[in-house]
């Protein structure tokens, strides 16, 4: 596109002095001009058609550039980001079903490395606890004192884990009574 707006502008530039070449010379002689408003007219084409064509080469060519620097920017952020390329968080924990027999229970978590995690609870939404694993895998334990439904939210990076986690209390022992009526 470049090379074809500079073409443009050397053809037009070339027609505009050979325009004036030939006006000018038809003038000295004193001739009279011929069709003057066709000469005016092509004159003033071909200048529009030169500032225009030399305009868009300078527009192409800055964007071309900036293209390509953009491009650049592109690939060193990829270089950079496949450097620091997070693996997904790993989480476990156990036991797998606790459940709250005394005042808590306690819950150990298993961290891979270089990994932030946090105890949210479900609904409140409340953090209850923030556990970081920096340069190796970590073992953390917390202690669960109310029933609920909670999340576990591990993030690594821009990769994020979330797991849920049931906390129950055991079940009241119930005395259930048969009545039977009789319809008399």
């Amino acid at each position: 596109m470049l090379i074809f707006l500079i073409v443009v502008a050397i053809i037009s530039a070339v027609a505009l002095i050979t325009l004036f070449i030939k006006f000018v010379g038809l003038a000295r002689s004193g001739k009279a001009v011929a069709h003057m408003k066709v000469w005016v007219t092509t004159s003033w084409v071909c200048l529009i058609v030169l500032v225009g064509s030399i305009g868009g080469a300078i527009f192409t060519a800055t964007q071309i550039h900036s293209a390509e620097s953009d491009k650049t920017k592109i690939v060193q952020h990829k270089k950079i980001a496949d450097k620091k390329t997070a693996q997904a968080p790993k989480l476990s924990f156990s036991p797998s079903e606790p459940i709250i027999y005394v005042q808590s229970v306690p819950v150990k978590f298993t961290l891979s490395a270089n990994t932030k995690f946090k105890i949210v609870g479900y609904y409140s939404k409340i953090t209850y606890k923030e556990f970081s694993a920096t340069g190796k895998s970590r073992t953390v334990a917390f202690d669960f004192d109310e029933a609920g439904y909670y999340e576990l939210v591990a993030t690594r990076g821009s990769k994020k884990l979330v797991k849920h986690i049931t906390i129950t209390k055991p079940a009241e022992a119930s005395s259930s009574s048969n009545t039977q009526s009789t319809g008399d």
